[in-house]
């Protein structure tokens, strides 16, 4: 007969009463849709263009892969809580395999930066990154130290530092300072050990209900699809179709540039000289090269599936053509990696692999110039405005 401690059955309790309060959210009925146009590429006017985009955007990119959020953060929090009670290597593989499965699932759909994302800081509390001077990891550290459960009740942890309670907080909950397997470590039998745990659930939980929050906004048709669907003069955001093009024409531009200034160029440090594989997304996991290959996959997905070839092909230049030759030209580089070693302290490590994820950078870069260049002269869109602010 299994005899539980006072402490014990504390804990065993946390675990039940949070996967009641957390079971699985319901993801409601979508609103119906406008029904797309029905005319060859070539009997669209320059307005029907940019309606198609629209909504090819949504319904081929931006709801499936928010949909895919939901569903594999959904399965996260499940194994979460059931490692939490056998705490066994299997199940531990389990949690790993489904952490890895959200991260790359929001790796595919970062670039969207408008829309219910942006509500209540949603991104930032999904993944706190970039942690500039490792203020988002102490914070963590000190709920850790602190063990005080009362921080973890749905309302005490709502109010808490963004940085403590999404992916990224979740990854050092998990891994520590990176080794993958020794997870006895960190979840050991003691307070201390438990407590990880139990903030691990209410990790997952948050996470799960941050992405139902963000599916359900894109699959009721909210504002914002309404928005994006019938711009007009009284429409709060978007006056007009060329507007909506400049918000999906961003979240592949301003993406780019986040890829290149943030997740590649810091890795090399000042002047090249000293590598600095911790300032990568993701490390402890080992998935900062899936992320930063994933996020350029996604625009590359983007592209050809919202219905911006109508758009390339209005180009000064064939930028159709230029522009699977530079994705190509990534993919190509990032299959090198996979051949030798997909983690970045590796790739770092090794001088050729060095000088290949620097191409990608400057691949990126390119890409970046002559997307803006020439989609912009296509869409008809101002010259010289910062895609990162919309000026």
């Amino acid at each position: 007969m299994l005899v539980l401690s006072f402490k014990n059955f504390r804990s065993f309790l946390f675990v039940f009463f949070i996967s009641l309060m957390f079971m699985p959210f319901t993801i409601s009925a979508a609103t119906e849709t406008k029904t797309p146009i029905q005319k060859s590429d070539s009997e669209l006017t320059s307005d029907e263009v940019l309606e198609t985009l629209a909504y090819n955007s949504y319904t081929k990119h931006i709801l499936p892969r928010y949909k895919a959020l939901f569903l594999n953060s959904q399965k996260l929090k499940s194994s979460m809580i059931q490692f939490c009670t056998d705490q066994s290597a299997v199940q531990f593989e389990l949690v790993k395999k489904n952490f890895t499965n959200t991260v790359i699932s929001f790796a595919a759909i970062e670039h969207i930066h408008f829309g219910p994302i942006v509500k209540n800081y949603r991104l930032e509390k999904l993944a706190y990154w970039p942690d500039h001077k490792g203020r988002g990891l102490r914070a963590v550290r000190r709920l850790l130290k602190a063990k005080d459960r009362q921080a973890l009740s749905p309302q005490k942890f709502s109010e808490k530092s963004i940085a403590v309670q999404g992916l990224t907080a979740l990854e050092f909950v998990l891994f520590g300072n990176g080794n993958t397997q020794d997870f006895k470590n960190l979840f050991t039998a003691d307070e201390q050990g438990r407590f990880r745990c139990d903030y691990g659930i209410r990790l997952t939980a948050n996470i799960q209900q941050l992405s139902a929050e963000v599916y359900n906004g894109w699959k009721e048709q909210n504002a914002t699809i309404k928005e994006l669907l019938n711009p007009s003069a009284t429409n709060e955001h978007y006056r007009n179709r060329k507007e909506v093009i400049l918000e999906f024409y961003q979240s592949v531009t301003v993406e780019m540039k986040k890829i290149h200034d943030l997740k590649i160029q810091p890795l090399f440090g000042r002047k090249g000289k000293t590598t600095k594989p911790k300032r990568a997304a993701f490390w402890r996991s080992g998935l900062s090269l899936r992320v930063i290959k994933t996020n350029i996959e996604a625009m590359d997905h983007f592209v050809r599936k919202s219905g911006f070839k109508l758009l390339l092909d209005k180009s000064p230049v064939d930028l159709q053509f230029h522009v699977r030759k530079m994705f190509q030209k990534i993919y190509a580089s990032f299959d090198g990696f996979e051949k030798k070693s997909f983690l970045i302290f590796n790739v770092l490590a090794d001088e050729n692999a060095k000088s290949q994820l620097k191409d990608i950078a400057k691949t990126v870069s390119h890409l970046n110039v002559g997307f803006a260049r020439y989609f912009a002269l296509a869409a008809d869109l101002p010259l010289g405005f910062n895609a990162s602010d919309g000026d």
